[in-house]
């Protein structure tokens, strides 16, 4: 038998999904906070126009800071710990920052589009994505422990 240690599995897509949807609470409360700032900076009005361009860049951004500080720092998001899953590069550590950042950048890019890029998980050997074959990373499950 392996061991899981040594040969990690690939995460099934749900609990990617699944990780996903947990993560956008997070998410969704600093989103909230960076459009409270920008409506405070705009005197109390609706941010619209330019604006608005500008805040949604803002939001993608934000996005991109919490996704790869999330796996520069453990490889895990707090949806990713919730399902027991984790980023790593092709040796098994943690992605340097640099990775980190352009795997949560490729990540946002990959789901833009139908999520096209995660479904070709589906049809990749080794259960990557566009975003890990691109970054040079993989998401794998953690085994539980034991105790």
């Amino acid at each position: 038998m392996l061991d899981r240690q040594f040969f990690p599995c690939p995460a099934p897509l749900w609990r990617r999904f699944a990780a996903g949807l947990y993560d956008l609470f997070p998410l969704t409360a600093l989103w909230f906070l960076l459009a409270a700032i920008a409506v405070a900076l705009n005197r109390g009005q609706a941010v619209t126009g330019a604006g608005s361009s500008l805040l949604f860049v803002g939001a993608i951004l934000l996005t991109v800071l919490y996704l790869g500080s999330s796996f520069a720092r453990g490889g895990q998001t707090l949806g990713m710990r919730a399902w027991r899953i984790r980023l790593e590069d092709e040796g098994g550590a943690f992605p340097r920052p640099l990775r980190a950042y352009a795997r949560a950048a490729a990540g946002i890019a990959q789901v833009l589009p139908f999520a096209i890029g995660l479904w070709w998980a589906y049809l990749d050997r080794e259960r990557r994505s566009l975003a890990d074959r691109l970054c040079g990373t993989r998401v794998v499950l953690v085994p539980a422990r034991r105790h």
